[in-house]
């Protein structure tokens, strides 16, 4: 018979209870920060205007204002002296008599050379008095050279002058489908087990959560923004969404392993303003906030932003005003992404619903399913840079 002292490293037959948790850790990401930033209800339908939905095909209209700025053909500047030059091909169209235009190399935008007034236009050939106003007539611009109007100047009484309409475009996506199914034999349905009180609501929790905004389908949905392919759904084609690089294709800039920089940073957004649009967001992985922070060291501040589910994020003061600095875990580390949240979103055809539970042999399923389409207009007013290097 035992007898003394009773020490718990004596206790050696399981008489002990075991010290184990009731709660499970989740060692991984659930959220989905752009659906909460960019929206994926049906509250974005008023964003684009968009009758008649749902569809499995969702297009919108599109226009831009006439371009002010373009560039010299071959030969364009002519020899110093004379009055024609060439634009590019198929651009002459810009242009009407009575438009004051001046020409500076593409390396000096900014920098006249020399200003113009043009008499007439012929395709993509213009007449012109050379040095107009206070400007000298200069030699040959180079091929290439921008050549912008700056106003209209027209004499008295003259006749009208119509100006160069725009078309407006119709950008289109197609719809896709999410789903996954949760199957839980009866057995381990009926077992006790730690930190899981009902192992159906507990996959099924991991698929679906915080009304979609988390959970493994909406990081499926979101990461459409990085790398979805715009297809049809036929007999042959499941169908998939197009994401941001899909649509935007001219603010976009290839940095062949160069570091990410300021002067990246704020070319980017400058384009993007020349070119009418207005930057919200900047949204990159874990290299490159770290990057960014470092280079705006004093010109960031931090505050609490509810629309990416109360995160704290950054906003970078740059030349062209605040931008918000938002990281996102799914980002590729060399891209950085120049968005305008009020002009991008996700649309519900059928919002993450939660399928009722099947009983079926000696198993339960349930299954969660949404259908959504990626919408992101006016893509000039967006951008990004990808290439970056992801080591120095």
């Amino acid at each position: 018979m035992t007898t003394g002292t009773i020490y718990s490293y004596d206790l050696t037959s399981g008489v002990a209870k075991p010290a184990i948790s009731d709660v499970i850790k989740m060692i991984d990401w659930t959220e989905a920060p752009l659906l909460r930033l960019f929206g994926f209800s049906s509250s974005n339908l008023s964003k684009f205007s968009i009758p008649n939905w749902p569809q499995t095909t969702v297009k919108w209209h599109e226009d831009t204002m006439p371009v002010f700025r373009t560039v010299l053909g071959t030969g364009g500047g002519g020899d110093g002296s004379g009055t024609s030059i060439v634009v590019a091909t198929g651009h002459g169209a810009y242009f009407r008599k009575g438009d004051v235009v001046a020409v500076a190399l593409t390396t000096a935008p900014n920098t006249i050379l020399e200003k113009y007034l043009v008499t007439s236009v012929s395709t993509d050939t213009l007449t012109v008095e050379r040095g107009y106003g206070a400007t000298s007539t200069v030699t040959t611009a180079v091929d290439g050279s921008y050549i912008t109007i700056l106003t209209r100047a027209m004499p008295e009484a003259a006749n009208y002058t119509t100006g160069y309409t725009t078309t407006t475009t119709l950008p289109y996506n197609y719809s896709q489908i999410l789903s996954e199914a949760v199957v839980v034999s009866k057995t381990q349905e009926a077992i006790q087990k730690y930190g899981i009180s009902d192992m159906m609501d507990y996959q099924v929790g991991k698929l679906f959560a915080d009304g979609g905004s988390a959970g493994r389908l909406a990081q499926f949905l979101q990461r459409t923004f990085y790398y979805g392919e715009r297809v049809a759904r036929d007999a042959n084609n499941y169908g998939s969404m197009g994401g941001f690089e899909t649509f935007v294709t001219t603010n976009v800039a290839n940095l062949a392993g160069a570091p990410i920089t300021r002067d990246a940073i704020h070319t980017k957004i400058r384009q993007i303003r020349t070119g009418g649009g207005k930057v919200s967001h900047l949204i990159t992985g874990a290299w490159g906030l770290e990057k960014i922070t470092a280079m705006y060291e004093d010109f960031i501040t931090t505050s609490r932003d509810e629309t990416i589910g109360g995160a704290e994020i950054q906003s970078v003061m740059t030349p062209h005003g605040k931008v918000k600095l938002v990281f996102d875990w799914m980002c590729p580390e060399d891209r950085y992404y120049f968005a305008n949240s009020e002009k991008i979103g996700w649309l519900p055809i059928r919002d993450f619903e939660r399928g009722k539970i099947s009983e079926q042999g000696d198993y339960f399923v349930s299954d969660v399913v949404g259908e959504f389409t990626f919408a992101i207009a006016n893509e000039k007013s967006h951008g990004y840079i990808y290439g970056a290097s992801v080591t120095a």
